[in-house]
């Protein structure tokens, strides 16, 4: 049987996380925006509005956690 271990993490830990996944939202969206107008030059307007959305998304991501990180702070 394998043992279950919990770990707790302290709040460095946790504002090392949201750091890193703001950067990476970031760096998601800005990658989106360059999918987006690749998809504009090949004519492909479904797939723009989809890329602009991910971007969108990512940027709220990014917004939420940062919320998150300054209220722990």
């Amino acid at each position: 049987m394998v043992s279950q271990r919990k770990f707790v993490l302290n709040s460095q830990s946790q504002s090392r996380n949201l750091s890193s996944f703001i950067e990476h939202s970031l760096e998601n969206a800005r990658a989106s925006e360059l999918y987006r107008e690749n998809a504009v030059r090949s004519g492909d307007p479904e797939l723009a509005y989809l890329f602009q959305k991910l971007k969108k998304e990512n940027y709220m991501n990014a917004d939420k956690a940062r919320q998150v990180l300054s209220d722990d702070l």
